[in-house]
């Protein structure tokens, strides 16, 4: 009796479309493209070298390729045991993966090229492959981005427990004097990444400050939330669309919760907050008041108009016209007065010479700073300390 045989199964892509997959990938960014089996068999296209002794090991490192991809939802450029860099885009006919497209055997240290360029090429045909794949719907785009959405998160967590592992003991004190501040004012400014990092930061460190207390995680979890309500209606938000969830976050709250599901539903929340913000009044104010502290704390060295953009968020052009309508003058005027004040400051309450004062308020030299000082604030620096020594002894 003879006995059944299993038929093969079927390629995971046409070799027609291969091919022009292949020529495609190969005119837009010079690498040549293979494609292999399931279990990271080769199947068509380049080989990627000679060097490996045996065909199993090659196997191996594809799939391996096309595993990580499928990880993290993204390819992820790896060096195979010929020290060759390597990535992949799984094949997929809806959750189950049938192969993948493989790029392998390429040199990162070419004579006659900088490293960073090679570099910067590679993860732009990395990305491009996955772009390419995903158009011609050979692969699950869907769960990819789920699974990059959730690679992300996961190194979010990561980064934040190995950076509170490194911080002082006073941990907790660090939540509530550095962290939270953070927050809040990422949730003004209506920036959604940056929130989303404060958050993994917190539940990061009150779970390495005291691993034995989790209902210290629910407890802290409603109080951040309820601040970054009033955070995100102060800076614009309409109150019903940033409270419309306090009955929902109490539910979710009365009982312990896990700190690995805890983390992305607090950092979504606080993105959603961020994202209630409408455009205009309320984000200006908050970039601008983040720029005004950055002016603050660099009033020693030269500040320019596009650097304070830069930190406000915003174009040059769209900041002064911020500046202007919020404060009623240009940015060098405003530069101009915070310096003054500084020296206001510094003339009343410490004995510094006018030279370092004329210094640390960023002026050229003493000549430029009396003069400034003089005109701002109405009278020579000199005879304004003399008035405040006599008002106030005692400093």
């Amino acid at each position: 009796m003879s006995r059944s045989r299993t038929p093969p199964a079927p390629p995971p892509l046409a070799r027609a479309e291969f091919r022009a997959l292949a020529l495609a990938y190969r005119r837009r960014f010079g690498y040549a493209l293979a494609c292999c089996g399931p279990s990271g068999e080769f199947l068509a296209g380049a080989r990627a070298c000679q060097a490996a002794k045996r065909a199993d090991a090659c196997d191996v490192c594809r799939l391996g390729a096309v595993n990580e991809a499928l990880r993290w939802g993204e390819p992820c450029v790896s060096l195979c045991p010929s020290g060759l860099a390597m990535w992949a885009v799984p094949l997929m006919r809806n959750s189950r993966v049938t192969g993948g497209l493989v790029v392998a055997g390429i040199n990162l240290e070419p004579e006659g090229r900088p490293a960073s360029e090679i570099l910067r090429h590679v993860r732009s045909a990395a990305q491009g492959l996955l772009e390419m794949a995903d158009q011609r719907e050979i692969t699950n785009g869907a769960l990819l981005q789920l699974n990059r959405l959730r690679g992300h998160q996961e190194r979010e967590r990561a980064e934040a427990i190995h950076e509170f592992k490194s911080a002082p003991s006073d941990r907790m004190r660090r939540v509530y004097l550095i962290e939270e501040p953070a927050l809040l004012a990422a949730v003004a400014r209506g920036d959604r990444r940056a929130a989303r990092a404060a958050v993994q930061r917190i539940i990061a460190g009150v779970r390495m400050a005291a691993p034995d207390r989790p209902d210290l995680l629910n407890d802290l979890a409603l109080e951040i939330l309820v601040m970054m309500a009033r955070a995100a209606i102060e800076a614009g938000a309409e109150p019903a669309e940033a409270l419309g969830g306090h009955a929902q976050w109490r539910r979710r709250l009365a009982e312990p919760q896990d700190e690995r599901a805890l983390g992305p539903w607090l950092a979504e929340t606080a993105e959603r907050l961020a994202s209630s913000i409408p455009r205009g009044t309320g984000r200006d104010s908050a970039a601008l008041a983040k720029a005004i502290s950055f002016i603050e704390k660099n009033l020693s060295r030269d500040i320019g108009r596009d650097e304070a953009a830069r930190v406000a968020g915003m174009s040059p052009s769209h900041f002064s016209r911020v500046v202007r309508h919020e404060l009623g003058r240009t940015f060098t005027a405003l530069v101009a007065t915070r310096r003054i004040e500084r020296a206001r400051h510094l003339l009343a309450r410490t004995d510094k010479s006018l030279v370092q004062i004329a210094l640390d308020c960023g002026f050229c030299d003493q000549s430029h700073f009396s003069k400034a000082f003089r005109r701002l604030a109405g009278v020579a620096p000199l005879e304004f300390r003399r008035s405040q020594r006599a008002r106030h002894p005692q400093r």
